[in-house]
């Protein structure tokens, strides 16, 4: 008798990346691996150089195509989960096994679950065949109580009908005997080809309108991904214009800000100074600033820095005889060489607004009086001066 092949329960986890695992029915394990676009043909031969698969574990409750033609090719049973097993308890079925990625993980504890599902059955099996002495039946009683649903009994009662048949009968068996042997073996054939065939045509139908499913799946989310890019390119411009919105919301509530302040500043009149307000003396700015707020002859205007202009806005200033005020200290003395007196009221609180500046009228006469009465000890102090050098 020929040396009985190994018995494996096998583990898949099919994809683009196919993980495996091979146990015995003991549920060692023999091996695991995975690879990259691992055609069925390839696993196939590599579970033939090992052993024979009895069994073919997954751990989705929906049987895979890919692990479903295995079965049917090895002629394996199946066992899956009634719900796809979760993360946890594959991590828990794997914890003393080694695993090198989450594919050989998957397919081991399918392996794992498989076998376990079975243990029960085989560890009664052992227990039957030890009472009758016969352990040595053991890995054929498995094969035949989970290839051919048989209980264990009529399982050992079929090996030994096998064994105990007189060999002598096939030497004396007639010619025409052994021509009918010979037609009924090949009837068997036929029939297991032609079921073989039922089963190909099947599977190839079924992966013929699984084909369809996945051209129209593809078809549809073409469609929706086109939907999308609409979507996401109107939602653009609605972000864009909210955008907008919101800029204009916060300009409208400056200026409403601006224009608050302008009116609380101009209801000041009586007791107040409001004049135009000069960011430099420059002449873009002096330019800009009088065709909104003209300046007069004799006016005050307050400037934030006096020291930065260009003569033609002094030559503006001197004509209107206009007053300049400013909290800036000066840095140096060209404005008052070319003729232009600055005011300075750096310890006076002014009020300010975009384009005017309000001021106390007086605080600007006390600013205006130092300084004359400085001007006029400078004067007396020169004219004594000379009056000591002509004695």
């Amino acid at each position: 008798m020929a040396e009985e092949r190994r018995k494996l329960i096998v583990g898949i986890d099919p994809g683009t990346t196919v993980g495996y695992a091979v146990l015995d029915i003991q549920g060692n394990i023999i091996e695991s691996g995975s690879a990259k676009e691992f055609a069925l043909d390839q696993l196939i031969s590599k579970i033939i150089e090992i052993g024979t698969a009895l069994i073919v574990g997954c751990d989705k409750a929906k049987v895979p195509d890919f692990a479903a033609s295995f079965a049917t090719k090895l002629g394996a049973r199946i066992v899956c989960p009634d719900e796809d097993l979760l993360v946890e308890e594959k991590r828990k079925l794997t914890e003393k096994i080694k695993c090198n990625n989450t594919h050989e993980m998957d397919a081991t504890a399918s392996a794992l679950f498989a076998w376990k599902n079975v243990e029960q059955l085989f560890k009664k099996i052992d227990i039957f065949l030890a009472k009758q002495n016969k352990q040595h039946f053991a890995d054929q009683i498995k094969t035949i109580v989970i290839k051919n649903n048989l209980s264990i009994k009529s399982a050992l009662k079929k090996i030994e009908n096998q064994i105990n048949k007189p060999e002598i009968q096939s030497a004396v068996v007639e010619p025409k005997q052994q021509k009918a042997q010979k037609i009924s073996a090949q009837k068997e054939k036929i029939l297991q080809l032609q079921e073989q065939k039922k089963s190909l045509s099947a599977e190839l139908a079924k992966t013929t309108k699984l084909t369809k499913q996945l051209t129209k799946r593809v078809q549809d989310l073409e469609q929706k991904n086109n939907l999308d890019e609409r979507l996401a390119q109107k939602e653009n411009r609605i972000i864009a214009m909210s955008t907008l919105i919101e800029q204009k919301e916060l300009k409208i509530t400056e200026l409403r800000e601006q224009n608050y302040k302008l009116y609380s500043l101009l209801s000041k009149s009586k007791e107040h100074i409001i004049m135009p307000r000069l960011k430099n003396l420059g002449w873009q700015e002096y330019s800009h600033r009088i065709q909104k707020f003209p300046i007069n002859q004799e006016d005050i205007v307050f400037v934030d820095d006096p020291y930065s202009f260009s003569k033609q806005t002094l030559e503006e200033i001197k004509k209107k005889n206009v007053t300049i005020i400013s909290q800036k200290i000066a840095q140096n003395t060209t404005l008052t060489s070319l003729g232009i007196a600055v005011l300075n009221i750096s310890d006076v609180k002014v009020e300010f607004h975009p384009i005017i500046a309000v001021v106390l009228k007086t605080e600007i006469e006390r600013k205006r009086k130092e300084k004359f009465w400085v001007q006029d000890i400078v004067q007396e102090y020169q004219q004594e001066r000379k009056n000591n050098l002509e004695q």
